[in-house]
């Protein structure tokens, strides 16, 4: 079974370290690569190494990976996706590094080989079955990767051996109890006092109450890093204590897990956000006298709003496509008799988006709106030719984006439902990705306007306003977009070289913001 657990850590934590970065810190696209690679790397090598003796590197730097690990986990928003990432890695790293050390001093004699591979194999694929299934159903958020981090403690500690004399043991009954209950009181004790005590030398922000709650208790941990078993009690006690304090600024009314990732509906006091990850999929208003009031990217001097600010005075029925639901914020522009068609993916977004305890967009603003479940340009070769006005595609957000929807051939689909002076407009905010040029090149190619705006609200704004974004539209000429050109900083977009995107060619690396 030690077999087994061995295997199993690992490539557990493989998934997990993936998952977690890529929802809580950052989807930076192809960054389930360097998981991978240091998994197989530490396979290798350790197997490779054909001393007898039993490793001690790895394991010794295990409590430090440990403590690491849950800080960082702990310590989320205080740490940069910069430093946070690499950390996380490493820390990955010198878990796999001590797991798979201690799995190839534990290999057996050539009568038992097959056995020992064969328990390698099945610890190797119930570590992936484990987070690919049970996990999604037992938590709601990846907490996966901190519980398989605190049972390698465990597996990786030495034998337990207790005093003989009942004083003794008594004695250190007691103190093991205390030092590992300890961090976790101290951070039921400091977070309230976070919030209510005048810290001069820091900002009042949730990253630095977080670090007032829990700094003090990791580092009080660290008197444990020679008893893993301790050790790792007393940082697993530190994360249920930290599930039941709040610094953040906003609550947290709802969380879902989904195929799709982890969507978190949050309340700041003056919106309500849906959260997909770290990326925000709308928000609206909590003042009821503000419920159609488009916010965030979809604000009245965004792009969006001298879109629609353009169009509705020459256009008495306005047919709209939406291609990414979100919270529907782009309902708010509905009038009565215009019609809105939304196309959405994940059934989970649409079933927050009508859940009116959060979000009511649909409800109050465009009643009659549809939303089409299914991926949108399966569900858009269906719609007949000419069916919109308006086309605008909101699904590259989440930095995960879905490249079948900006190629070639789904561009001439778009411009195949739009009417003949109709416009497409793409929403490419992106963190690390910069799909614009690639969409510039697609529309110059078949020969059609385009265009680009970079939008930031006015500093006078207050920011659950508005929020920065950028857009491009395009329609067949150069006249369908005078309108919306006057209306705001449109400027000219830059092509991207090499091929275009069609169905068998993409190539996302091209268009990271390195």
């Amino acid at each position: 079974m030690r077999w087994l657990a061995l295997a199993f850590v690992p490539s557990s934590l493989m998934l997990s370290v993936t998952t977690f970065v890529s929802t809580d810190i950052a989807a930076i696209p192809l960054l389930w690569v360097v998981p991978l690679a240091l998994y197989l790397v530490t396979l290798i090598v350790a197997f490779a190494d054909r001393g007898t003796e039993p490793p001690t590197t790895g394991e010794a730097l295990f409590p430090v990976a440990l403590l690491a690990t849950v800080s960082l986990i702990v310590l989320d928003d205080v740490i940069p996706a910069r430093l946070a990432i690499p950390a996380h890695m490493g820390g990955f790293l010198v878990a796999a590094w001590a797991c798979h050390r201690r799995l190839a001093a534990l290999k057996p004699g050539t009568t038992q080989l097959t056995e020992f591979y064969l328990w390698i194999a099945a610890g190797g694929a119930l570590g992936g079955a484990f987070n690919t299934f049970a996990a999604p159903s037992l938590f709601k958020t990846p907490l996966e990767y901190p519980v398989v981090a605190v049972a390698a403690s465990v597996l990786l500690s030495g034998p337990i051996s207790w005093p003989r004399g009942a004083a003794e043991r008594a004695r250190v009954g007691i103190t093991t109890v205390v030092t590992t209950v300890a961090p976790a009181l101290l951070v039921l004790v400091l977070s309230p006092l976070s919030h209510r005590v005048g810290w001069a030398f820091l900002p009042d922000s949730t990253g630095a109450r977080a670090a007032i709650a829990a700094v003090p208790a990791l580092v009080l941990a660290i008197g444990l890093h020679k008893h893993l078993v301790r050790l790792g009690t007393a940082l697993a006690l530190v994360m249920i204590a930290g599930a039941w304090v709040r610094v953040e600024d906003r609550i947290t009314l709802h969380t879902e897990r989904s195929f799709f990732g982890i969507h978190r509906v949050t309340d700041t006091g003056f919106t309500r956000n849906l959260l997909s990850g770290t990326t925000n999929h709308g928000s609206q208003a909590v003042n009821p006298a503000l419920r159609c009031e488009p916010l965030s990217y979809y604000s009245h001097r965004g792009p969006v709003g001298q879109l629609f600010a353009s169009l509705q005075p020459h256009l008495p029925v306005l047919r709209v496509g939406v291609v990414g639901l979100g919270t529907a914020s782009i309902a708010a522009y509905a009038r009565p008799g215009d019609s809105f068609t939304f196309f959405e993916v994940n059934p989970a977004v649409e079933r927050l988006a009508r859940q009116p305890d959060y979000f009511t967009y649909l409800r109050d603003c465009a009643p009659e709106a549809h939303v089409v479940l299914g991926d949108a340009r399966l569900a858009l070769d269906r719609v007949p030719d000419r069916a919109y006005d308006v086309l605008i595609l909101d699904a590259f957000t989440s930095d995960a984006i879905p490249v079948h929807l900006m190629t070639t051939e789904a561009v001439t689909l778009y411009f195949r439902k739009l009417e003949p002076h109709g416009v497409l407009a793409m929403h490419i905010s992106n963190r690390y990705l910069d799909p614009g040029p690639v969409i510039s090149a697609i529309a110059q190619a078949q020969g059609r306007a385009a265009a680009v705006q970079q939008h930031r609200p006015d500093p006078s704004t207050y920011a659950w306003e508005a929020s920065p974004s950028q857009w491009v539209i395009s329609g067949r000429d150069r006249s369908d977009l005078l309108p919306v050109l006057a209306s705001g900083p449109w400027r000219e977009p830059v092509a991207a070289p090499g091929p275009l995107w069609t169905d068998d060619y993409s190539n996302v690396v091209r268009i990271i913001k390195w």
